[in-house]
């Protein structure tokens, strides 16, 4: 097991190495860093000025190697508009993003798993047929309209919610629901597919024969061998709505790194663009990496297999 980890450890510093390098070369690719940031009709004495201050008169290589050791200080520059470091403004707004991710992803997983396992053993009957087209229409509805609605629904209408903003728990529950409304179609889908082919193995059937309730064959066996598919996508997603919540943070105003984005691109703030997709990054690789974990815990098999590969 420790073994396993290690590789894993290591395999995920190479990786957010690699994602470092990629956002130190995105910005460059897009042209001239230095005219990107500064204004229109900034004089040309403020743009040498500005590209010496900011090190993009250094050959490449070395303004690669000075932003690599300034990373793994957690040093990424100053906020062009607020001169501010920007490390300390995207951390700022790390909280609130890991706060919606959570209660997003928690919404999914209480929603999709029941109704996933319930579509299985109703496999064909309307239950199912009712579940499995409204997870379609709910993978199929783009979530800045579905978040409009429900701010026209609950907050205008009926004035139980907030519009947005981040306060006390009706701030959070639009929001929540706007994101975890795909990711529990997704779940609901993969954790149905992954129950009918256990409910399909010998073992249920043998534990049937053995006399165990219904209940416990389905809960404890069947469930626990279809995790594997449903942790994965679970991970995917948790990835997906911390890094992909751009148009939901600023249709509520929530004030989270997917708004911290949009506005700092508004305002051609590229150290800031550059520190949040690099967060962005470590925390789809983190949650690759606690993905990999949980499977070796939940199928030990994996974890020999892959420690031998």
């Amino acid at each position: 097991m420790k073994r396993f980890i290690l590789k894993r450890l290591l395999e995920t510093v190479i990786v957010i190495y690699l994602c470092l390098t990629a956002v130190f070369f995105m910005v460059r690719l897009s042209g001239d860093p230095v005219l990107l940031m500064v204004p229109v009709d900034a004089s040309q004495e403020f743009i040498t000025e500005f590209r010496h201050e900011m090190g993009f008169d250094d050959p490449l290589i070395v303004q690669y190697g000075k932003f690599v050791l300034a990373a793994v200080r957690g040093d990424f520059g100053k906020s062009v508009r607020q001169q501010v470091s920007a490390s300390k403004i995207v951390f700022e707004r790390i909280p609130a993003s890991l706060l919606l991710t959570i209660t997003s992803i928690l919404i999914s997983l209480i929603i999709a798993i029941p109704l996933g396992v319930y579509s299985a053993i109703e496999r064909g009957r309307p239950v199912d047929m009712i579940c499995t087209v409204s997870s379609v229409f709910a993978v199929s509805i783009p979530n800045f309209w579905l978040g409009l609605m429900l701010i026209l629904f609950f907050s205008v209408f009926l004035r139980w919610l907030p519009t947005g903003g981040m306060g006390g728990l009706k701030h959070l529950v639009l929001p929540s629901i706007t994101l975890g409304a795909y990711s529990a179609a997704r779940i609901m889908r993969i954790t149905r597919s992954s129950m009918i082919d256990m409910l399909n193995m010998d073992y249920v059937r043998t534990a049937r024969a053995k006399g165990l309730s219904e209940k416990k064959v389905i809960w404890k066996h069947a469930l626990k061998n279809a995790m594997v598919p449903i942790i994965t996508i679970t991970g995917l997603q948790i990835g997906v709505i911390f890094g992909g919540a751009l148009i939901t943070e600023t249709i509520f105003a929530w004030p989270g790194l997917g708004r911290l984005i949009v506005q700092s691109i508004s305002f051609r703030d590229y150290p800031i663009v550059q520190v949040s997709i690099f967060v962005t990054a470590v925390m789809f690789c983190l949650t690759n990496l606690v993905v990999d974990i949980l499977y070796a815990i939940t199928n030990p098999e994996i974890r020999y297999e892959k420690s031998g590969a």
